[in-house]
């Protein structure tokens, strides 16, 4: 079975992400079995991102993307997994890269890129959309799941009704270091919110492979975490 899956972010949450979803496919994929992981993001690496980000001193300056799919390349090494990066931001001129078929994780930290892959991913009739976020101590992911054409769980948007008017911009029209200010980040709760959404993909991984129902898989399309209290809510 050939399978995509596009990692939409490759900071805070989208590095460890990217990381997760490579072992834990492989460990899951049959001897034929094909992955194509597209790792997303027009950003370059900072001083500042070492702090969260698992990128080395030698890579400051490097686009994100590239720098992660080379990572992958060293650190891992399975020839059934492809790591291709696009060092662009996700916009409405390149969202055709969210494909039929495909899987697509959101750790973009803006609401405007959540809003306009919702909106392509409502148009379309076979998709898995899991996006993440969160604050300085918690946050959450949520599953957005279209199956011939069926919606099979609530939209982001329905849980999140902020991202339908977002207030913020697009990378391409603003630094995310704006963004940042407002919202402090830690790795404990970037790490927390990577493994959750990893969580939701791992729980269907038996329909992805097998093609088994999703009656008959977990029906579980949130996670809350809190890495104070240690609380975690699924939904």
């Amino acid at each position: 079975m050939e399978c995509t899956i596009n990692i939409i972010g490759i900071g805070g949450i989208g590095n460890p992400l990217t990381t997760l979803i490579t072992k834990t496919m492989s460990y899951k994929m049959a001897e034929d079995d094909t992955l194509l992981i597209r790792v997303i993001d027009g950003d370059k690496i900072e001083t500042k991102n070492l702090q969260r980000q698992g990128f080395a001193v030698s890579q400051i300056g490097e686009n994100k993307a590239i720098a992660m799919a080379k990572l992958i390349g060293v650190m891992f090494s399975d020839s059934r997994i492809t790591v291709e990066p696009v060092h662009l931001y996700l916009t409405p001129t390149n969202i055709d890269l969210i494909t039929e078929g495909s899987i697509n994780f959101v750790a973009a930290d803006n609401y405007k890129t959540r809003w306009i892959v919702e909106q392509k991913a409502i148009t379309m009739k076979d998709v898995m959309v899991i996006f993440g976020g969160n604050e300085t101590f918690d946050g959450d992911c949520h599953l957005v799941h279209i199956e011939n054409g069926a919606l099979l769980t609530k939209l982001y948007s329905e849980k999140h009704p902020e991202i339908a008017n977002p207030k913020d911009k697009l990378p391409t029209e603003v630094g995310c270091a704006e963004a940042m200010d407002d919202n402090p980040q830690i790795i404990l709760t970037n790490m927390a919110c990577a493994n959750a959404m990893v969580t939701m993909l791992f729980s269907r991984l038996e329909g992805i492979f097998k093609r088994k129902p999703w009656s008959e898989l977990s029906n579980i399309s949130s996670i809350y975490f809190d890495v104070i209290t240690g609380n975690q809510r699924c939904q």
